[in-house]
């Protein structure tokens, strides 16, 4: 079996998303600043009349910032919250075979990455595979659903 996912970069490392979960992806509009928002919404965007929360991705990883940023959102559908994951670049579409993909090491799993899929290996490279219902906590998408 396999599956498509969207590649993305993120400091250089890439990483990858079950297109299941993609509804589109965009340049990077105007985020509007929502005041007293939580600290993991960077804002808001409207996407055809509607009001969609914004995380930006590398802030919500912890990781610093390196090279290019904030060019492109993807937009992800969690249970019908449309969020809006801002990433450094989307590379490709590509298909990914279950056989070349390994869980994560023991020593990289904890509670704070358990939205780690995967490890897919193409080529030359490694994609992390991430689990978007798992990315956010359920207090996360709480706040979010109702903010703004």
């Amino acid at each position: 079996m396999d599956e498509q996912n969207v590649i993305f970069e993120l400091n250089n490392e890439a990483y990858g998303l079950n297109v299941r979960y993609v509804q589109s992806i965009i340049h990077l509009p105007e985020i509007i600043t929502v005041p007293n928002a939580p600290p993991l919404i960077k804002g808001i965007i409207n996407l055809n009349n509607t009001a969609v929360p914004v995380v930006d991705l590398r802030d919500h990883f912890g990781l610093q910032a390196e090279g290019e940023h904030k060019a492109v959102i993807i937009i992800i559908e969690l249970d019908a919250l449309k969020v809006g994951l801002i990433v450094d670049k989307v590379l490709e579409v590509v298909k990914i075979f279950t056989t070349a993909i390994e869980s994560p090491s023991p020593l990289l799993v904890s509670t704070n990455t358990a939205y780690l899929r995967g490890i897919a290996k193409l080529k030359e490279r490694l994609v992390i595979l991430l689990d978007p219902a798992k990315i956010f906590s359920p207090n996360d998408l709480q706040l979010m659903s109702l903010n703004p």
